[in-house]
């Protein structure tokens, strides 16, 4: 019988047990609306050495999943080994939670997983792992629901990173003269051209060579300039120190600058025999990368195979499309196996600009690329801006930025319009004398299907192998 509660006189049991009942629920209810919405309910009184709160589901089950494991329908996903010797775990993560317990750039600085995660963002240590040698070599953890702030970073974080590489593919595309895109968040990839020889895009963790590794690769050559490392946020100090920790991989750099035929193809022979070394030096597979693996690797795979390997230019070039869609330049291939027969024979070009009252003149494009200017000089009495600049023999395009504006000279040659309506002026540095042996071999291997002799074959080799390294 119940006591010492003032109801009226005519109460009957029943309804003093229903009000009970009422009072009962009420307090369920409230209790759970804290327990699931309030942060401050678990942060006392421990505060940061408080363990994240756990989820209702992590007690009672997931009603949804046939999976009785207390830890719901996630499952345990093992991450990298790097991750599980740093913190002698193995680690739950989905990527539909709002946030999850892996690294990300933001927090972890370099993916070298200095101590937290993203529950750091609510002062959550990632359950004291680092303090203690004693745990458990596996530990469970699931990703909470409750943080909107860090959901909303983590999709801040993604479509940044989706941001940088839609930049990058859409001036890779301009430049390149063909639709390609490079999504870096979606970490290395590659092909297999033959079976001893892998183009692919850049490594971006340490793992990536472990990963190299697994399947032969001896010798990562990376065609990559620091800037195209620093755009993207590669660590390649880390990748070059780790694979130097193993004896059966060598990593080495190369550099050619991104988007620039004349660069590509005034590099290409130091690239390719420093290339032609390294793998004489250590067989197996060879993994030859730029940033996305579709412009400067494929191109120096191309000079390799068609130097080296015997096949025509045509024939290696059809290969690799079967096996890779990108966009090799042959054309700096060709004029770089020209330059190699030939001696790389150079003409002085004057390129002038009349315009007395202008402040500065400069020219874009011929041998430095569209991303570098040479500024002329004014002379007086003529009231002409002049460049003079040495040459190899081919075709050069360029344009004068003329007081900050991008413009042509309607007086020297201009290209066709492009697709966009926009032309260059260009300039077609060519031999003296037409009817020589070399410009004979040169209008040989510039045309459609270039194929070099034994002799000329040869005569490359040898050219590679006594080249001597800058530095």
């Amino acid at each position: 019988m119940v006591t010492k509660l003032t109801v009226p006189a005519d109460w009957k049991d029943w309804q003093i047990y229903l009000l009970l009942l009422g009072l009962f629920l009420a307090s369920a209810v409230a209790f759970y609306i804290v327990f699931e919405k309030s942060d401050l309910f678990w942060n006392f009184p421990v505060g940061r050495d408080q363990p994240a709160r756990p989820n209702l589901e992590s007690l009672v089950g997931d009603p949804q999943s046939d999976d009785q494991n207390i830890w719901g329908a996630f499952g345990v996903v093992e991450l990298q080994p790097s991750i599980e010797q740093a913190y002698g775990a193995v680690f739950a993560t989905d990527d539909d939670l709002p946030f999850a317990a892996r690294a990300t750039s933001d927090v972890v600085e370099d993916r070298a997983f200095s101590g937290k995660f993203l529950l750091e963002e609510l002062e959550f240590p990632l359950l004291g792992m680092m303090n203690s040698v004693d745990r458990p070599r596996v530990v469970i953890v699931k990703a909470v629901f409750g943080s909107t702030s860090s959901a909303k970073m983590s999709n801040a974080n993604a479509n940044v990173e989706e941001e940088i590489s839609e930049t990058y593919s859409n001036t890779m595309t301009e430049a390149m003269g063909a639709v390609l895109t490079y999504r870096h968040e979606l970490g290395m990839n590659y092909n297999f051209v033959r079976p001893d020889l892998i183009v692919g895009s850049c490594l971006q963790t340490p793992e990536d060579v472990d990963k190299l590794r697994s399947v032969g690769v001896k010798t990562i050559f990376c065609v990559q300039q620091d800037s195209d490392l620093e755009y993207f946020g590669v660590d390649i100090t880390a990748i070059r120190a780790y694979a130097s920790t193993h004896d059966d991989i060598e990593h080495l750099r190369a550099e050619i600058r991104d988007f620039d035929s004349f660069d590509l193809r005034m590099r290409l022979p130091a690239v390719v025999s420093k290339l032609h070394k390294a793998i004489n030096r250590n067989g197996g597979v060879t993994y030859v990368h730029c940033t996305a693996g579709l412009g400067r690797a494929p191109a120096t795979a191309l000079a390799y195979m068609f130097w080296i390997q015997g096949y025509k230019l045509s024939e290696a070039n059809n290969l690799l499309l079967s096996k890779r869609s990108c966009c090799p330049k042959l054309d700096a291939i060709k004029s770089a196996t020209a330059d190699i027969l030939t001696c790389l024979k150079k003409k002085l070009v004057t390129l002038t600009w009349e315009c007395s009252t202008c402040s500065n003149v400069e020219v874009s494009g011929l041998d430095i690329g569209w991303g570098q200017r040479i500024p002329m000089k004014f002379d007086k009495e003529r009231g002409l801006w002049i460049l003079q600049r040495e040459l190899p023999e081919g075709h050069y395009e360029y344009k004068y930025v003329v007081d900050g504006e991008w413009t042509c000279n309607y007086y020297e040659l201009v290209t066709p319009a492009n697709k966009d309506g926009h032309v260059n002026n260009y300039v077609q540095v060519t031999d003296d004398d037409p009817d020589s042996i070399t410009a004979a071999l040169r209008a040989r291997l510039m045309s459609n299907d270039p194929n070099l002799t034994t002799c000329e074959r040869l005569q490359i080799r040898g050219f590679l192998e006594a080249y001597q390294q800058e530095g």
